[in-house]
């Protein structure tokens, strides 16, 4: 991992409410390079240096992988009256709004 990705994480964590707790930064640093990857193909690599997002881009990345260590098996389950279904499975139209300003399309 890079210390751009690992320093990505650690904001997850943070946005989490869990700066404490090792293991969920671990999940996030194996994370954040499958959704930096993800916003990478989606503005085809506009509003990047490098692997290095700008701070809309970051925050996007940060509130999906939030979503995605949440249930990262990708299943349904329900506790209750809480359920989650498949937690990351698309962009949530928030973050579609951001990542459609830096994206490139045909035409």
């Amino acid at each position: 991992m890079s210390a751009e990705t690992d320093a990505i994480a650690l904001k997850v964590v943070a946005f989490l409410g869990a700066s404490d707790d090792e293991a969920l930064l671990d999940l996030a640093v194996e994370h954040v390079p499958v959704i930096l990857g993800m916003a990478q193909g989606y503005t085809r690599m506009r509003g990047f240096s490098g692997d290095l997002p700008v701070p809309g881009i970051e925050k996007v990345i940060i509130s999906a992988t939030a979503r995605l260590l949440a249930n990262p098996e990708q299943t349904d389950s329900k506790i209750g009256t809480a359920a989650v279904w498949r937690g990351f499975s698309d962009w949530n139209p928030l973050e579609r709004m951001v990542l459609n300003q830096y994206r490139q399309t045909a035409g």
